[in-house]
């Protein structure tokens, strides 16, 4: 035995034992954080590698949600301008019908009132035709 260890007496040796013990905790410590560590690096790369999945399967929706939208709006804009030619077309029929009986109806009574009445509907359809013109002009 060497003659550093001969001098030793019992409590020196617990020390020793103990601080061996100590020692090999630590390790086992080290050793049992990093293994989490582990862990953790690998669930949050996991985590990362899905959310990269849901941004590219999310810009992917929404550049589909786009071109329906923008064929969608096109079909719209169609389907609004033949209702809205419809309506205008419906509109100068109506008011064509309306200054031919103010006419006739002025015509029949030569009442000042009545004849102010059917030049007024005969303007307003004159109005209307004018616009109608206009307007279908500017969209050929």
């Amino acid at each position: 035995m060497s003659p550093l260890f001969a001098a030793m007496d019992g409590n020196d040796w617990v020390l020793i034992i103990g601080a061996i013990a100590l020692a090999i905790e630590r390790i086992y410590s080290v050793i049992k954080e990093s293994k989490r560590n582990a862990e953790t690096v690998e669930r949050d790369r996991a985590v990362a590698k899905k959310v990269e999945e849901v941004r590219v399967e999310t810009k992917h929706q929404t550049n589909e949600v786009k071109c329906a939208l923008v064929e969608s709006s096109s079909k719209s804009d169609a389907k609004l301008d033949t209702i809205h030619t419809l309506v205008n077309s419906q509109m100068g029929a109506q008011k064509r019908m309306l200054a031919i009986t103010a006419r006739a109806k002025a015509d029949i009574t030569h009442n000042p009132t009545d004849i102010a009445e059917a030049e007024r509907a005969e303007d307003e359809y004159r109005k209307h035709e004018t616009r109608q013109q206009t307007a279908d002009e500017k969209n050929k």
